[in-house]
């Protein structure tokens, strides 16, 4: 077909009047040659470079057809290029043999070049038509994959949607009674009781700080059931991942610390976008726990790492598995044990 490489043959006899006959007759119809009159010097070209079919005479002296075919099939880089046997004997054994060594097909001397024509040209057909079918085969597993994909990221995002609201809801109620609380500890104040009203008044303010840290959850579980219950629209270029953990890290109110991550570490672009990238390292700062936490940034030749550590040792959550879901957009891997979590990203480069 137009645009598409040429076939290419490798044609392999000791009778070299013929072999070059019927390399020009082959050369004439589109295909490209190569040749061999022996069978070591056949073996030599299939590794330079693998034809896609090989015309193979089974009589030569060495190193016959029958000890070629099965060196080719034995190797796993060439088993795959279709073998027409040619042969002066018409013996079924013969064909027998060549067909369980792995021949495509058997050719008795003498025959006429139209023939062996057409059995090239059938022989590659089926060689094209099996390539289309794997191709489909792989497509078909890429599109199960990723609504495998879909469907569990739907799942998640709903899980993320219900305990958003379930959380919302009882939260926006502590919250107001611990204002109503503050308010009593400060009329306890007033009125001279400093000691209940200064005990009154600490305890609401710490139950207040954790009510704050709670709605920080959730605001973050709400991005992500956006992120999760759409389909990603993949970034245009990389994303400077450096900047979003700093901003991340100053949010943390002293509990993180920052290693290296001045520089920029750009990651490369992936099926997720700045949203997705911002909320999983977001979750990776949340499972660190409430122990002092730090994170270090490496920038190596192909690979962004981050590492998370912590004392306390991430358990098997939602939020683990909706970290691991969007670092796979990238293209990436998550790793979680004693002592912290490691995400590595492919690097990119600077847009």
């Amino acid at each position: 077909m137009e645009g598409e490489p040429r076939p290419r043959l490798l044609l392999v006899d000791d009778g070299v009047d013929v072999l070059d006959m019927l390399a020009v007759l082959l050369r004439e119809e589109g295909f490209e040659v190569a040749t061999a009159n022996d069978g070591l010097a056949a073996l030599e070209a299939c590794r330079a470079r693998v034809p896609d079919l090989m015309l193979l005479d089974l009589n030569m002296p060495g190193l016959d057809g029958f000890q070629v075919l099965a060196r080719l099939k034995a190797d796993e880089r060439l088993r795959d290029t279709s073998v027409v046997v040619i042969s002066g004997s018409p013996s079924d054994s013969d064909v027998v043999r060549a067909l369980e060594l792995g021949a495509t097909d058997y050719l008795t001397k003498p025959y006429a070049f139209p023939i062996l024509l057409a059995r090239v040209r059938a022989v590659l057909r089926s060689r094209r038509e099996k390539a289309a079918i794997w191709r489909l085969g792989e497509d078909l597993r890429a599109a199960q994959d990723e609504l495998a994909r879909t469907r569990r990221s739907a799942a998640i995002g709903a899980i993320a949607a219900g305990l958003s609201h379930s959380i919302n809801n009882p939260a926006a109620f502590v919250v107001a009674d611990l204002h109503e609380i503050r308010e009593l500890a400060a009329e306890l104040l007033d009125a001279g009781d400093d000691a209940r009203g200064e005990v009154l008044e600490g305890l609401a303010d710490e139950a207040l700080d954790g009510m704050d840290r709670i709605r920080d959850a959730v605001r973050d579980l709400s991005v992500l059931t956006e992120v999760l219950g759409r389909r990603s629209i993949p970034s245009e270029g990389a994303l400077e991942l450096a900047e979003i953990v700093r901003r991340r890290v100053e949010r943390s109110d002293g509990r993180v610390t920052l290693r290296d991550g001045d520089e920029p570490a750009w990651v490369a672009p992936g099926l997720g976008g700045q949203d997705e990238l911002d909320a999983l390292i977001g979750l990776l700062l949340r499972e660190a726990g409430s122990a002092p936490a730090t994170v270090t940034l490496e920038r190596g030749e192909s690979l962004i790492t981050l590492r998370v550590g912590s004392s306390e040792t991430p358990e098997a959550s939602l939020t683990l598995a909706i970290a691991q879901e969007l670092a796979e957009r990238f293209g990436g891997t998550l790793e979680q044990g004693f002592g912290g979590s490691v995400l590595r990203l492919p690097r990119g480069r600077a847009s």
